[in-house]
C-alpha cells in the first residue's frame, strides 16, 4: 500500500496526474520521469505549432501579395479602360453659369435680448399682526368685587382701553419701521434689476447693430459678386472677346483625365466671325499608362509586371488624343449656351524634346476646325474619334505618336501686341504705319516686296499682274522647289471688314484657271467662318492680319494693324 503521493500538473498539455509510491524517493523519481516525458511532448507540440504558424503566415503573406497583384492589375485595367472611354465618362463636368453665383447664406444667428431678470426673493421684515380692540388681552374680565363698584368697573375698562391704545401705538411704530426697511429693500432690488435690464438692452442694441452691419456687408459682397457675374454673362452674350476667352478657359479647367499630364491651353476668340481658336497641349506618349497587369510569382517571392505592347501603346495614344479633341469640342459647345462660339479651331500641341537637338519644342501635331451645327449632329456614344477626325478634314500625321509637326488650320494671334482688332482701344498705338489705312498703291508695293523677299530666299520670283483701287492686288509667285514649289497665285485685300467666302471662291477659281499649285489670300482683317470651311480641303492658304504682320516682321518691316482707326480715316475721306 502506497504511503506517499504527489500531484503533477502541466498547463500547456492540460494534463493532471497523482503519482503514488511506497517512499518519497520513489514518488520523486516517478514524477521526474513523467515531467521529462511531458516536457518533451510540450516541446514537440510547440514546434508543430510553430511550423503551423509559420506556414499560416506564409500562406497569408502569399494571399496578401496575390491580392496586391490583383488590385494593381485591376487599377491598371481601370486606368486603361477609362483612357479608352474618355467620351463615355460618367463624371463629366460642364460649365454652368448658375454655379458662378455664390449662394452662401449669412449663417450667423441674430443676437437675442436676454429674458427679464428674475427678482430675488427678499427677506422682508415681518410686520406683526395689528391689534384689535376685541382681542382677549384687551378685554380682561372683571371680578365680582370690581363689578360691585362702578368706579372700579370704569377703571378696569379704562385700563383695557389704555392697553389697547399702547399696543396699537407700538404696532404702528413697528409697522412703519418695517415698511421703511422693506420699501428700501424693494427699491434696491428694483434698481438692481433696472440696471441689469438697461445693460442688457444696451448690449443687445450694440450687438444687433454690429450683426446687421456684418450681414449688410456680407450681402453687399455677395451682391457685388452677383453683379460682376451678371456683367460677365451680359458681356458673353455680347460676344466680348476677353469674356468668351475667360469662359473657355474656365470650361477647359473642368476637364479631368484618368492620366496625369500638364494641362495647358491658349485661347483666342474673334467676335466678328464667332471663331474660337484653342491651342491645346496634349499628353505625350510617355504620359500614357503602360502597365497591363501584375502577377505575384510565388517561387521567386516577387511581382512580375506585364506592360502593354508598343503597338497597343501607340493605338491607345492615338485613341486618347482623338478622344480629347472631341472632348474639348463637347465641353465648349455643350457649356456655351448662348451660341456666340459658332466654330472652334483646335490646334493640338505637345511639349516634348527634339531628339535631334535635345531642346524642348512645342510642335502642333494636329489641327481641325468644326462648326457648332456640325458637331451638334454627332452621336458621341457611338462615334469613332479617329474616323470622325478624318471626315472633319482634320490635319495630323498618320501616327500621332511620331510627333510629326503639321500646319495649324488657324493660329492664335493674341500675342502680337501690334494687332488691334475692331473692338480694341487704339489711341495709344499710333507710332507706326497702319496697314489697314495705308494708301492702296503703297499697300500694293509692300505686298509685292514682302512676298518677293519670302520667295527670293529659295530662288523664286514674284510678279504683280493686276492691281485695283479697292485695295486688292494679284500676283504670281514662281517657287522652283521641286516638291512644294510651282506656280502660286497671291491675292491681298486691304480690308477693314471680314473677308467673305466669295473672295476665297474667286481665288480658288483663279488657281484652277491658272493651273497653279496653290493660292494664297492675305488680308489686313480676318476671315469669316465660311471662308475657313471652304478653304480647309483645298490648296489654299488664308493669312489674316496677324499672319501678315508676322511675315513683315520676319523680313524686317515694322507695322501695325488698327481696324478702328482705318475705318475712321476712311469715313473722314468720304
Amino acid at each position: 500500500m502506497a504511503n506517499y503521493e504527489r500531484e503533477l500538473i502541466h498547463d500547456g498539455l492540460n494534463k493532471y496526474r497523482v503519482v503514488k509510491g511506497k517512499s518519497r524517493n520513489e514518488v520523486n523519481l516517478k514524477c521526474d520521469a513523467i515531467q521529462a516525458q511531458w516536457d518533451e511532448q510540450w516541446l514537440r507540440k510547440k514546434e508543430v505549432e510553430k511550423q503551423r504558424s509559420k506556414k499560416e503566415k506564409s500562406r497569408k503573406l502569399i494571399e496578401d501579395k496575390t491580392e496586391i497583384a490583383k488590385n494593381k492589375t485591376a487599377e491598371a485595367e481601370m486606368i486603361i479602360e477609362k483612357s479608352q472611354s474618355l467620351l463615355h465618362s460618367k463624371d463629366k463636368l460642364f460649365f454652368k453659369w448658375n454655379n458662378l453665383y455664390d449662394n452662401t447664406e449669412f449663417e450667423e444667428e441674430d443676437p437675442f435680448l436676454p429674458p427679464r431678470v428674475k427678482k430675488n426673493k427678499l427677506k422682508l421684515v415681518n410686520i406683526p399682526r395689528k391689534p384689535v380692540s376685541t382681542d382677549e388681552v384687551f378685554n380682561a374680565k372683571m371680578s365680582i368685587f370690581t363689578k360691585l363698584s362702578k368706579k372700579k368697573a370704569n377703571d378696569h375698562a379704562k385700563r383695557n382701553q389704555d392697553r389697547f391704545a399702547e399696543a396699537l401705538s407700538q404696532w404702528t411704530i413697528a409697522k412703519n419701521e418695517a415698511d421703511k426697511i422693506n420699501n428700501r429693500m424693494e427699491e434696491e432690488e428694483n434698481s438692481r434689476i433696472a440696471k441689469i435690464q438697461d445693460s442688457n438692452k444696451a448690449k443687445y442694441k450694440k450687438e444687433l447693430k454690429e450683426w446687421k452691419d456684418r450681414k449688410r456687408q456680407f450681402e453687399s459682397i455677395i451682391n457685388e459678386q452677383h453683379k460682376g457675374i451678371d456683367i460677365f454673362i451680359q458681356k458673353h452674350k455680347e460676344a466680348d472677346r476677353d469674356t468668351v476667352v475667360d469662359f473657355v478657359l474656365e470650361t477647359l479647367d473642368l476637364i479631368n483625365y484618368p492620366i496625369s499630364f500638364k494641362h495647358k491651353y491658349d485661347v483666342e476668340f474673334d467676335p466678328e466671325s464667332g471663331i474660337c481658336v484653342v491651342d491645346y497641349y496634349f499628353p505625350v506618349i510617355e504620359d500614357m499608362p503602360t502597365l497591363k497587369s501584375v502577377t505575384y510569382i510565388k517561387s521567386r517571392d516577387d511581382f512580375k509586371q506585364t506592360m502593354i505592347s508598343k503597338t497597343a501603346l501607340n493605338t491607345l495614344y492615338d485613341d486618347v488624343v482623338y478622344q480629347i479633341v472631341l472632348l474639348v469640342f463637347e465641353r465648349i459647345f455643350g457649356s456655351e449656351s448662348y451660341g456666340k462660339i459658332k466654330s472652334i479651331v483646335l490646334n493640338g500641341r505637345v511639349n516634348t524634346i527634339d531628339k535631334t537637338t535635345g531642346k524642348r519644342i512645342e510642335p502642333c501635331i494636329l489641327s481641325v476646325k468644326v462648326n457648332r451645327s456640325e458637331f451638334n449632329n454627332l452621336d458621341l456614344k457611338n462615334i469613332d474619334a479617329k474616323a470622325w477626325f478624318k471626315s472633319a478634314k482634320g490635319v495630323s500625321a498618320t501616327k500621332i505618336a511620331l510627333i510629326t509637326p503639321v500646319a495649324p488650320v488657324m493660329t492664335i494671334s493674341k500675342n502680337d501686341s501690334r494687332f488691334i482688332d475692331s473692338y480694341s482701344v487704339t489711341s495709344e498705338m499710333n507710332e507706326e504705319s497702319n496697314l489697314a489705312a495705308m494708301d492702296w498703291q503703297d499697300f500694293e508695293n509692300l505686298i509685292r516686296e514682302v512676298f518677293e523677299q519670302e520667295f527670293n530666299a529659295n530662288g523664286g520670283e514674284v510678279k504683280i499682274t493686276q492691281s485695283s483701287r479697292d485695295g486688292g492686288v494679284d500676283a504670281i509667285a514662281f517657287d522652283p522647289d521641286p516638291i512644294r514649289g510651282g506656280k502660286i497665285v497671291i491675292q491681298a485685300k486691304r480690308y477693314t471688314n471680314v473677308v467673305g467666302v466669295a473672295n476665297v471662291r474667286d481665288l480658288y477659281g483663279t488657281v484652277m484657271n491658272e493651273g497653279a499649285t496653290k493660292g494664297i489670300l492675305v488680308t489686313t482683317a480676318n476671315y469669316g467662318n465660311d471662308s475657313y470651311d471652304f478653304a480647309k480641303d483645298k490648296p489654299i492658304t488664308l493669312l489674316n492680319g496677324a499672319n501678315l504682320l508676322h511675315m513683315l516682321e520676319k523680313h524686317g518691316h515694322k507695322a501695325r494693324i488698327d481696324i478702328s482707326e482705318a475705318k475712321e480715316i476712311m469715313r473722314e475721306k468720304i
